[in-house]
């Protein structure tokens, strides 16, 4: 669909600069790919937005033309996000060159999260991630949130209103059979739309005592599909980030960390492993200082930018944290190094360096 905004209104915002609800890059490189589900929620939770590609830092127009499954690849990160993101876009002649513009419209009644569970938000021009004190008043803004009454909205506006006694309670029988009837099928997309189910009931219900769930995840982690193991992945941090109780977290930790660790080593696809030290990083297990370092010094810049935008390093605390920046600077120190290894050293050194604030 042609996005309703002239090219002189385009040329009057890129003076302006980036903006709360503007966002321009020269190209669309693996680390901005890696990042886009995060962009759209982030329009779509704040004010919306249009976001360029054609545009370089120096506000020149340097152009950019899609490649083949680009366009279908920035669909599918809108629809990572939860719940989904509606995008327009357009590649449009402008100055000479084509550019790639991408139109995020404002969410008036859901709230977005992007690919790795985060509540992002435009502040300026740049990206924050909301906790809990600032996803309270975004709540009542979007949703006119009543924690008082006795049905509320659905925070993510997904599914079904949830009401009080249903929040968090045991899961039910017939749930449990549903999932693992789905989840034990030989079709992937089957169990693909099982594990969704069992996401879904993440948000409310208790499932860490459920031990056939918990079996059936723990022989998922080994299933043939990348995306298969991807998700059962997804949902685990997905435990660990809502019912984040030392107890709880506990538990996935004796069961699930040397899996984890396993498939964050030697994993064959990119997203599995990233997504593996996601993981690593939130129980803030040492084995991520070995893993990242080797990632940083020995494979693809694919691979590095995709962990490294998607693990938030910054969360890691205390000990950890600090024996990792120590392994960084030692690497940084080490004269055979290339130039692009060192600016990798040196981009990870930064990202460990930020407050847990910045991450949700």
């Amino acid at each position: 669909m042609p996005i309703k905004i002239l090219n002189e209104q385009i040329a009057d915002l890129i003076k302006k600069g980036e903006s709360v609800s503007f966002e321009y890059k020269g190209t669309l490189n693996d680390n901005i790919k890696y990042r886009l589900s995060t962009y759209f929620a982030g329009f779509a939770n704040t004010e919306g937005g249009l976001f360029v590609v054609g545009i370089n830092d120096l506000k020149e127009t340097v152009g950019y033309t899609l490649k083949k499954g680009e366009r279908e690849y920035i669909s599918e990160q809108a629809k990572n996000c939860r719940p989904q993101v509606y995008i327009d876009i357009e590649e449009r002649d402008y100055n000479g060159v084509k550019v790639v513009l991408i139109n995020v419209p404002k969410s008036e009644n859901k709230i977005h999260v992007d690919s790795k569970i985060r509540f992002p938000i435009r502040v300026g021009s740049n990206i924050d991630y909301l906790d809990i004190t600032g996803l309270i008043p975004l709540a009542k803004e979007k949703l006119g949130l009543d924690y008082k009454t006795k049905e509320t909205e659905n925070l993510l506006g997904w599914g079904e209103p949830l009401y009080e006694e249903e929040v968090k309670t045991k899961i039910k029988p017939e749930e449990i059979e549903l999932c693992l009837k789905a989840i034990q099928r030989v079709n992937k997309e089957v169990r693909l739309q099982g594990l969704r189910e069992l996401e879904l009931l993440a948000y409310k219900r208790e499932m860490f005592d459920e031990i056939r769930i918990l079996d059936v995840l723990e022989e998922l982690l080994k299933d043939k599909e990348s995306e298969v193991r991807k998700k059962v992945l997804y949902i685990l941090q997905l435990m660990l980030r809502i019912d984040n109780t030392d107890e709880s977290k506990q538990k996935l930790i004796d069961r699930y960390s040397l899996h984890i660790v396993d498939l964050a080593k030697n994993d064959s696809s990119p997203g599995v492993r990233s997504e593996a030290i996601g993981i690593l990083v939130d129980i803030n297990n040492e084995c991520i200082i070995e893993i990242f370092t080797k990632i940083i010094l020995c494979e693809s810049d694919e691979l590095y930018n995709k962990v490294r935008s998607d693990s938030g390093s910054g969360r890691l605390s205390g000990e950890t944290k600090l024996k990792f920046k120590s392994k960084l600077l030692e690497e940084l120190d080490n004269s055979q190094h290339t130039e692009n290894i060192k600016k990798r050293i040196i981009e990870v050194l930064e990202d460990v360096r930020r407050s847990p604030k910045e991450y949700f």
